[in-house]
């Protein structure tokens, strides 16, 4: 995607796609890492990740002169002459997918779980690959998790392991639709994960900024609404005018979000939302009003290695947006020049108990 991979202070993303992606650059116990990410929205909900699973995004110079095919081969899918393989599960793989199982598979089996009966919006269902694919870029076992069902595919992967003399070190979501049930199934697998009792509030935006509340730090004002009675009783007890936003509550890159300038426009998001499949695959019961701020908007992009005292800032974006709340382009800048807004994010991550992976 970017030509000046090596130097990210000349790369400039226009007219991004609804998925944006992204270059990291992580410096991690005096080792350089190099990875690619994919950054769904301004907030990414938590990767799932063990500390030792960051050996899988090598240097380039550990990753030259070996093919994947031999990667491939030299992790193989277990049960290698009863030596126990490590192996990380990588659920509903997307866009990114080749090149994180590319970069896991020196020194890990790598096991895929896809989520095939998520009601997803037609758009998002062209980044879903073949479990043919997922076989050619080097996944030695692909799974199936049907309806969400925790209980179901860790129940798969325990099988697995046994029969493949497996050690799985740690589960990682590849998309927005993964992050709760990756937290579930580490939980239920013993392995590092998120808290559990926050992992909605990774995900629905009305609890996101209720936490966020709780933690000292300011939010815009939001209330949750169905009709447009309801958007007249919010405006007026948080005494806000238009422009407001309506947006769905568990969306990602701006997915059904509006800037609305009127009654209209209101009753116009809120058919659009209410009652309708969301862009997790839910029905969305109520949508989410929120006060409208104008601005220039930034993300910043965190990791975290099993402690929210201590996150590292792999990039920060300033974005320009349309009047209807659309990506138009991003801009990357230096951390160092905005340490107030890096410190909000921060703090934002620990309120919604971002302790391992992708924030």
């Amino acid at each position: 995607l970017y030509d000046t991979y090596n130097d990210p202070q000349r790369c400039q993303l226009s007219a991004p796609s609804s998925f944006m992606i992204m270059i990291m650059i992580m410096a991690v116990q005096r080792q350089r890492i190099s990875a690619l990410a994919t950054v769904f929205g301004a907030l990414l909900a938590q990767i799932v990740i063990v500390p030792n699973l960051l050996q899988a995004f090598m240097p380039p110079n550990l990753m030259a002169g070996r093919s994947q095919h031999q990667r491939a081969s030299s992790a193989t899918s277990g049960d290698d002459n009863g030596i126990t393989k490590t192996a990380i599960v990588l659920i509903d793989p997307v866009t990114d997918f080749k090149q994180v199982i590319n970069a896991a598979l020196d020194s890990h089996v790598v096991v895929t779980v896809q989520m095939p009966d998520v009601a997803l919006p037609e758009k998002f269902q062209a980044f879903l690959p073949t479990t043919q694919a997922l076989v050619e870029a080097g996944a030695a076992h692909t799974l199936l998790m049907h309806h969400r069902d925790v209980m179901s595919i860790t129940q798969q992967l325990q099988i697995l392991a046994g029969v493949c003399n497996l050690h799985i070190a740690g589960i990682i979501p590849l998309s927005e639709v993964a992050v709760e049930v990756s937290d579930l199934v580490a939980s239920c697998l013993g392995l590092p994960h998120n808290p559990v009792e926050l992992m909605t509030a990774r995900r629905d935006k009305g609890l996101m900024k209720r936490a966020v509340e709780l933690a000292g730090l300011r939010v815009a004002k939001y209330a949750r609404v169905s009709s447009i009675e309801s958007v007249h009783a919010a405006t007026m007890e948080l005494s806000l005018k238009y422009p407001i936003v309506i947006k769905t509550p568990s969306g990602m890159s701006t997915t059904d979000v509006y800037i609305c300038s009127n009654e209209k426009e209101s009753t116009d998001a809120l058919n659009s939302i209410v009652d309708n499949v969301g862009p997790d695959g839910r029905t969305v019961q109520m949508a989410l009003l929120e006060e409208y701020i104008g601005g220039t908007e930034f993300a910043i992009n965190l990791m975290a290695f099993g402690d929210s005292s201590h996150l590292l800032v792999t990039d920060m974006w300033k974005y320009t947006k349309t009047q209807r709340a659309r990506y138009d382009s991003a801009e990357i800048c230096n951390p160092a020049d905005y340490s107030q807004l890096i410190s909000y994010a921060c703090r934002v991550a620990k309120a919604v108990g971002i302790e391992y992976g992708a924030a």
